[in-house]
């Protein structure tokens, strides 16, 4: 009978705790975000990566938004691509980039 009621507590505190990270826009767990600024920060062309955020958005759907700074417009798509392969790759599939010319966020 005790075994059954510790199963329940069990599920039932994974569940709220979930939610909570879900409800508070949480980084989750196994993404570093460290990590995924350094995927970012290596892409040819990008000299800067900065307002990075990384959440979930229900549960198995990650979220990144964050900026990067790309001086050539030329190359916004190519970096773009390349940004959503690799973050891809970490699991993260919901990816929305700003390109910037310049730093325009302090």
């Amino acid at each position: 009978m005790k075994i059954r009621y510790l199963m329940i507590l069990a599920g039932a505190w994974r569940l709220v705790r979930e939610s909570a990270d879900i409800l508070l826009e949480a980084t989750p767990g196994h993404i570093s975000l460290a990590a995924v600024h350094e995927q970012l920060a290596s892409l040819p062309g990008v000299s800067s990566v900065h307002d990075l955020h990384v959440w979930t958005l229900t549960s198995g759907v990650i979220a990144m938004s964050g900026h990067v700074v790309v001086r050539e417009p030329a190359e916004h798509q190519r970096v773009l691509e390349a940004a959503q392969a690799r973050l891809q790759a970490l699991g993260i599939h919901h990816v929305t980039v700003q390109m910037e010319r310049e730093q325009t966020c302090t």
